[in-house]
C-alpha cells in the first residue's frame, strides 16, 4: 500500500501539471478578494471587512478541495493508467480496497499541501502594511482569528475532503479515458461551485440554496464559514446553520450528515466500477 503510495508522490512532483494547483490558488485569492473589497462601500469598519474576507478565504479553500480531489488526483490516477503501471499493480496481490485506500491517502497529502500553500499566502495578507497598501483585501483583524473554531474548521475539511475525493474516484471508475474524465469532473466542478455559493450568493435565492445542498460543497462551506467566524458547529439545535444566518435542525444535522452519506455512497460506486485495466 505505503509504496504506491510512494509511486504517486514520485510521479506527483516530477508532473508539471500538479503545479498549476499553485498559481491557481493564488489567482483565485487574489481575484475573488479584490472583487469583494472593491464592492465594500468606503469606510466600512475593519471588523465588517475581516468577516468578509474570512467567509471568502474559507470559500477558496473549501474550492481548492474540491479542485485538488478532482483535478490533481483524478488526473495522477489517469497518468499511472495510461503508463500501465495500474494494470501491473494489478497482477500484483494488492486488493482494490488497498489501492483505493492509497489513492485516497496521497489525494489527503496532496491537499493538506494545498491547504498550506494557501494560509501562506493569507498570512503574508495579515501583515498590516500589505493590508494597507491593498486597502485591507483578505486581511481578518487578531480578535476574530483568536476566536476562530479550529477544532470545527478541521472537521468541516475532513469530512467534506472526504466527500470529494470518493467522488473524484468513482469518475475515474466509470470513465474510460483523462479526456472524459476532465469533462465529466470540469462540469461538475463548475456546477457545484456556481450553485454552492462560492461566487455567487445563495441567500437571495432560495433555488440555488437548494441546489448547493445536492453536492458537499453546499454543506461544508456552511459548516466551515460557521466555525472560521467562531461559531459552534457542534450545536445541533435550531438556529445554528452559522452565526450570520439562522437555521432549521435538519439543515444542523445535515451539514455532517450529507457529506458522509455522499462520500460513503461514491465509495462503495467507486469499489464496484473499479477495473485496474
Amino acid at each position: 500500500m505505503f509504496s504506491l503510495y510512494k509511486l504517486q508522490a514520485k510521479g506527483y512532483f516530477s508532473n508539471m501539471f500538479n503545479k498549476v494547483d499553485f498559481f491557481t490558488t493564488i489567482m483565485f485569492l487574489l481575484v475573488l478578494g479584490s472583487m469583494i473589497i472593491f464592492k465594500l462601500p468606503e469606510g466600512t469598519p475593519i471588523d465588517v471587512i475581516s468577516k468578509t474576507n474570512i467567509a471568502i478565504i474559507t470559500s477558496i479553500t473549501l474550492m481548492m478541495v474540491m479542485n485538488s480531489a478532482m483535478q490533481s488526483f483524478g488526473m495522477s490516477f489517469f497518468e499511472m493508467k495510461n503508463s500501465v503501471l495500474l494494470k501491473r499493480i494489478g497482477a500484483t496481490k494488492i486488493s482494490k480496497f488497498e489501492a483505493i485506500g492509497s489513492f485516497m491517502l496521497w489525494g489527503f497529502t496532496t491537499m493538506f499541501i494545498t491547504l498550506g500553500w494557501i494560509f501562506i499566502w493569507v498570512g503574508i495578507f495579515q501583515i498590516p502594511k500589505v493590508g494597507l497598501m491593498t486597502n485591507w483585501m483578505l486581511y481578518v483583524s487578531p480578535d476574530i482569528w483568536a476566536n476562530v473554531n479550529w477544532a470545527g474548521f478541521i472537521i468541516a475539511i475532513f469530512i467534506t475532503s472526504l466527500a470529494f475525493y470518493a467522488i473524484a474516484f468513482l469518475f475515474v471508475s466509470v470513465n474510460k479515458n483523462s479526456e472524459s474524465y476532465q469533462i465529466t469532473s470540469t462540469f461538475y466542478f463548475f456546477l457545484a461551485v456556481f450553485l454552492g455559493g462560492t461566487f455567487t450568493p445563495t441567500s437571495s435565492r432560495e433555488w440555488m440554496t437548494i441546489v448547493s445542498y445536492l453536492s458537499p460543497l453546499g454543506w461544508g462551506t456552511d459548516l466551515a464559514i460557521s466555525s472560521m467566524l467562531g461559531g459552534n458547529i457542534f450545536n445541533l439545535s435550531a438556529g445554528s446553520l452559522n452565526v450570520i444566518e439562522s437555521g432549521s435542525q435538519f439543515e444542523a444535522i445535515g451539514r455532517f450528515v450529507f457529506p458522509i452519506i455522499y462520500g460513503i455512497s461514491a465509495g462503495l460506486a467507486s469499489i464496484y466500477f473499479f477495473k485496474w485495466d
